[in-house]
């Protein structure tokens, strides 16, 4: 049975209340109604979800999505109640864009309680969501980190915390409300999507809860046929990234070089299809080796990309022609999303 009717019914009687002929000390206590209200309704929410878990009647829905941006509209959403306490909300992401598969909603329901408890229990300092994914043999693993400042837990309370309507009895504690059924709904489905979450704390330093799910990756098999095979050669600046990383996934065979000189010995002795650019090398430096290229070429042609940087978007009118006469072939924004990089070099291969 939903609870929605009744609530409406509820709430529409307390806007009938809401008028501007209260006074203050009225408007106050319809507040707090109303407040109780809601509290009410999420925590009858959680406890009819939880009822349902138990008896299997709550299914595994997948579908795409990018941990990247989950991890943005979270920031997005969290960021006011954080600034509101004084608190700072981090984000730390270790890895680049990657289109996985999993179950959304279930996934942004447990790490939205998790920051949602680590804000309200943490009153000075920080709240920080670490995001961290590891290639497995045919999956990934999404790790996330919920870090606070707040009040802690004694550690012989972990298990606990995740057990129906379990409340730390501390004084330090019952300022907050709610009453312990959060903690246990997240606990059940993560169960439910095979993921699993972990906690440590220190009492009156901070917590760590870790959530870590395997989940596939979207259009994996497509993706790993895509380049099998193919050598490319990538001519960098800095330390490589996302391009390489998806490139060898991809299946392709990339060998990296930063010297202009290793570039050209390396076309000498090995055919390669491809010869990519990185984003941080300058224009005028792609041009130079370009022409260098071409010069030397012999028996085959290899295609030249240019990945420039998104910003410079506005300025492609000043460096592409020079780019295109010196002899490459396409010029194009970086980007971190495998679907545009997939499409747009099977236009170009193929």
């Amino acid at each position: 049975m939903s609870l929605r009717p009744h609530s409406m019914l509820f709430q529409g009687g307390l806007q009938l209340l809401d008028n501007q002929y209260l006074n203050d000390e009225q408007k106050d206590t319809l507040a707090i109604i109303r407040k109780g209200s809601q509290h009410l309704e999420f925590t009858l929410e959680q406890i009819i979800q939880l009822n349902k878990i138990e008896k299997g009647q709550v299914a595994v829905s997948l579908n795409e999505f990018n941990p990247l941006q989950m991890i943005a509209d979270l920031l997005l959403e969290f960021e006011p109640v954080a600034k509101k306490k004084g608190l700072d909300l981090v984000s730390r992401v270790h890895h680049t864009g990657y289109m996985l598969e999993g179950d959304t909603t279930k996934i942004q329901q447990i790490l939205t309680t998790l920051i949602n408890n680590a804000i309200k229990f943490t009153e000075n300092g920080q709240v920080v969501i670490e995001s961290q994914l590891t290639h497995l043999n045919e999956s990934m693993r999404w790790q996330v980190h919920i870090i606070d400042t707040g009040i802690g837990i004694e550690d012989i309370y972990f298990e606990d915390i995740f057990l129906p309507f379990f409340q730390v009895d501390s004084s330090q504690t019952r300022e907050y409300e709610g009453i312990g059924v959060g903690l246990s709904v997240i606990k059940q489905i993560a169960q439910l999507i095979g993921a699993s979450i972990e906690v440590s704390s220190d009492l009156g330093v901070g917590s760590q809860f870790t959530v870590t799910m395997p989940l596939r990756q979207r259009y994996q098999s497509k993706q790993q046929s895509l380049l099998q095979d193919i050598n490319i050669l990538y001519c960098h600046q800095d330390e490589t990234g996302f391009e390489v990383e998806t490139l060898q996934r991809f299946g392709a065979n990339v060998t990296c070089h930063q010297h202009e000189q290793l570039v050209l010995d390396h076309l000498a002795e090995k055919e390669v299809a491809m010869v990519m650019f990185a984003e941080e090398v300058p224009p005028e430096r792609v041009e130079r080796l370009a022409k260098r290229i071409r010069e030397h070429e012999t028996t085959y042609r290899t295609l030249l990309i240019y990945w420039y940087p998104p910003d410079e978007e506005r300025y492609l009118d000043d460096f592409e022609p020079g780019l295109k006469a010196a002899g490459v072939d396409y010029c194009h924004s970086a980007t971190r999303d495998p679907r545009v990089l997939s499409r747009l070099l099977s236009k170009w291969l193929y």
